[in-house]
């Protein structure tokens, strides 16, 4: 379990049994990375340098499904 482990992060499992409050961890499997110089990238691009957001963007969305197709 990932609480049992020694996190950096102070006050981490303060609202663990709240779900509108505690802090989640997903894993993720990347099917397919790209280094920096192969970034795919375009002006207008929405971007967000939070670890996970919910990306809402439907321009982004369509740009960034034409290079890495969603799996069901």
């Amino acid at each position: 379990m990932l609480l049992s482990k020694d996190l950096k992060q102070p006050n981490i499992k303060e609202n663990q049994n709240n779900p509108e409050l505690s802090d989640w961890a997903v894993g993720v499997q990347w099917f397919k990375t790209l280094d920096r110089t192969n970034a795919v990238t375009r002006p207008g691009i929405f971007a967000n340098q939070n670890v996970v957001y919910k990306l809402r963007d439907q321009s982004t969305i369509d740009f960034l499904a034409s290079y890495y197709p969603i799996l069901d």
